[in-house]
């Protein structure tokens, strides 16, 4: 009974360590150094930037145009949501476009933009095409709602 248990234990080890593997290896790339960027690749890895805000202060680089027309509403993870809680990274376009990216809702959101509040952030390369955001009140922006400086 006690070997059972600890081959069941080495067992939920293992799968419990893949699982943090593959929730860590959520972009295409890279590891959010200057010198290996993030690589957002597909709308997935655009978005999934926004639900991980440790990921704010690195750097990641576009790989491909992005088509963000899959994400209507409130489904697209706005990148720093607060001004407690700002992208201060890098973007590199990498002369990419991100495309028909919309945010529309009633509410009120204070911050709104591919990027709500950035604070000493650097993005550079990047084109955008076809944006529509709408909130009931709040900064918007196409690219910043809100951008900070030291």
């Amino acid at each position: 009974m006690k070997t059972n248990n600890v081959l069941l234990s080495a067992i939920l080890v293992a799968v419990l360590c893949s699982g943090a593997d593959l929730f860590a290896e959520s972009y295409g790339g890279g590891s959010g150094t200057a010198a290996l960027p993030y690589e957002i690749w597909d709308p997935n890895q655009m978005n999934t930037i926004g639900v991980n805000p440790a990921d704010w202060g690195k750097h990641f680089k576009l790989m491909s145009n992005i088509d963000m027309s899959g994400y209507a509403g409130t489904s697209y993870n706005i990148i720093g949501k607060s001004t407690s809680s700002p992208f201060t990274g890098t973007f590199d376009g990498n002369g990419h476009v991100i495309s028909n990216l919309s945010y529309t809702t009633t509410e009120v959101v204070d911050y709104v933009g591919l990027f709500g509040v950035t604070n000493n952030a650097a993005i550079l390369n990047l084109a955008l095409e076809k944006v529509l955001f709408s909130t009931q009140t709040g900064l918007v922006g196409g690219l910043v709602g809100l951008i900070r400086t030291p």
